[in-house]
Formats: C-alpha cells, sequence, structure tokens
C-alpha cells in the first residue's frame, strides 16, 4: 500500500500541469502546412497557433492515476511520465511562445527538469516533494505570467 504522500504527489505533478493551462482552449486551428515563426505568420495568427498547441499539450499530459491507491513503483512511474511530458510539452510551447512569454516558460522548464532529474538519479519521492517545494518559489512568477497571457489571450 502505497503512502499518501506517494498519491498526493502523483496527482499534484498531474494535477498542477492541467491547472497551469487548463482553460487555454482555442476555437482557431493552427493552418495546416503553417510553419510556427514564418514570414507570413502575423501576431494574431501567432498567438492563436500558441494557444491551440499549449491546450493540445495539455490534453496529452498523462491522466491521473486511475487507481486510489499507489504502490511506491507506480508511484514513481507515474510521476515520471508526467515531469517528462511536461517538459517535452513547454520545450515545444517556448520556441513558438510570444518573446513575453519565452523567458517564464524557460524557467518552468528549468523546474520540471530539476523535478525530473531528482527522481530519475534518486528514486526518492520525498527528495521530489522537496524539490518541488523548492522550485515553486522560484517558477511562481513564471507560471503567473503564463496563466496571465492565456487568460487574458487564448479562449
Amino acid at each position: 500500500m502505497a503512502r499518501p504522500s506517494h498519491q498526493v504527489l502523483a496527482a499534484a505533478a498531474a494535477g498542477g500541469s492541467l491547472l497551469l493551462l487548463g482553460g487555454c482552449g482555442s476555437s482557431a486551428a493552427p493552418a495546416a502546412g503553417s510553419p510556427p515563426g514564418s514570414a507570413s505568420s502575423s501576431p494574431a495568427r501567432l498567438d492563436s497557433r500558441f494557444c491551440a498547441d499549449a491546450s493540445n499539450f495539455m490534453r496529452n499530459i498523462p491522466a491521473e492515476p486511475k487507481v486510489k491507491r499507489l504502490s511506491p513503483t507506480q508511484a514513481r512511474a507515474n510521476m515520471a511520465a508526467v515531469l517528462v511530458s511536461t517538459v517535452r510539452g513547454f520545450t515545444a510551447l517556448e520556441k513558438e511562445a510570444p518573446a513575453q512569454l519565452r523567458r517564464p516558460l524557460r524557467k518552468i522548464i528549468a523546474v520540471y527538469k530539476s523535478d525530473e532529474k531528482v527522481l530519475r538519479t534518486t528514486g526518492d519521492m520525498t527528495k521530489v516533494s522537496e524539490s518541488m517545494v523548492q522550485g515553486d518559489g522560484s517558477g511562481s512568477v513564471a507560471f503567473q505570467q503564463v496563466v496571465k497571457y492565456i487568460s487574458g489571450t487564448c479562449q
């Protein structure tokens, strides 16, 4: 039987990522075959592409485990999947983000990479929890900037 902290950490990783961009849905999809940042892309098209890709990324983050009780091995595996997916998704978004979001996204990526490295190198959920708490302070402003932009721009 998993300790409650393993269950909470696994759910928090998935939930925190979903919370960040959960409200970012875009009714406008990017034109097929139109590369990000092409010369013909207007700021509105870039915003639309960013919003659509952010929404797609968030829909594809691994879901919260269906079981109520996780073993430590299951909790680590779930956390690893969420962290790797999140790093990959934010990295892709950073490449096409509006200029004012690139620095905050790089900070968010660094926080998730740090948490993923702690999990990968130690396998210790307590150390991952400590890393998340430490990274939360430094990444909080960056998350707020991204959420503010998305809530004001992405519909």
